[in-house]
C-alpha cells in the first residue's frame, strides 16, 4: 500500500541522513487519508503557498486542512510519500528500467 511504502521509504531516507531508521514516525491508513484527501482539497482551493492553508490570516487560513493536521506532518508526509517497491525495481542498466 502506498502506507506502506511511505513508510519504508521514510525509515530508508532517516538511514541514509545518518539517523536510525527506528526515528521514523511511522503513519497508519487513516493519516495517509487524511494527508489524500488534503492534497484533493488543495487541488480545489488553490492558495499561493502550502503554508497559506495553515496561515492565521483569515483570508487564506483553511480550517478543513490546518484542523487535520500539523503542518510540520503534512510536510514531512509530502516529502516522504511513496507508492514503488524500491526492491522490486530493475537495475538502470536494465532493459525494464525506463518501463
Amino acid at each position: 500500500t502506498i502506507t506502506d511504502q511511505t513508510n519504508i521509504y521514510g525509515k530508508q531516507r532517516c538511514v541514509q541522513k545518518g539517523a536510525d531508521a527506528t526515528s521514523w514516525k511511522e503513519i497508519d491508513q487513516n493519516q495517509m487519508q487524511a494527508f489524500l484527501g488534503i492534497l484533493l482539497i488543495m487541488g480545489f482551493h488553490k492558495l499561493p503557498r502550502i503554508r497559506d492553508y495553515w496561515s492565521q490570516d483569515k483570508n487564506l487560513h483553511t480550517p478543513v486542512v490546518a484542523d487535520t493536521v500539523a503542518r510540520k506532518e503534512f510536510q514531512r508526509l509530502l516529502s516522504n510519500i511513496h507508492l514503488a517497491d524500491n526492491s522490486r525495481m530493475p537495475s538502470k542498466d536494465s532493459s525494464d528500467y525506463n518501463k
